[in-house]
């Protein structure tokens, strides 16, 4: 599209798109595609050369030489179900009793299900304002 072309254009009449390619953008997008994948192919080349001059393999592995394996298999806890009951027990217990946290500051855990009640009760407590950190002298942002 020329210069007088783009001044008379009127986006309403333009039609619609043309149905043909060109065979040029075509040419020369295969040939930077393909340049690229030379290039990349060239730089991994250039890559394994370098690896297997500075650290060469000196030996190769092999299934056949590896030792079999033992028959002990993994190290597994045969306790493992009493272990998840004990778990569990205190979890349940920490949940379900009361019991003093601190003493001498006289904190104390209740069961979940009390906590729950005086909540429904008595609501969330407000939150606390937050302390300005710029001293009141400008706004927060």
């Amino acid at each position: 599209m020329n210069d007088t072309q783009r001044e008379n254009f009127d986006p309403h009449q333009a039609g619609h798109e043309p149905d043909t390619i060109s065979a040029r953008s075509v040419a020369w997008t295969s040939v930077a595609l393909s340049l690229t994948v030379a290039v990349a192919v060239a730089l991994m080349a250039m890559l394994l050369y370098t690896m297997n001059v500075l650290s060469p393999v000196t030996e190769k592995a092999s299934l056949v030489e590896l030792p079999p394996p033992t028959k002990e298999g993994p190290s597994l806890n045969p306790d493992q179900p009493r272990q998840l009951e004990d778990l569990r027990r205190q979890e349940n217990e920490r949940l379900e009793n009361y019991a003093w946290i601190d003493r001498e500051q006289g904190v104390a855990r209740i069961p979940i299900k009390r906590a729950m009640g005086i909540l429904s009760q008595r609501g969330l407590p407000a939150p606390k304002p937050e302390k300005d950190s710029n001293d009141g002298n400008a706004p927060n942002q």
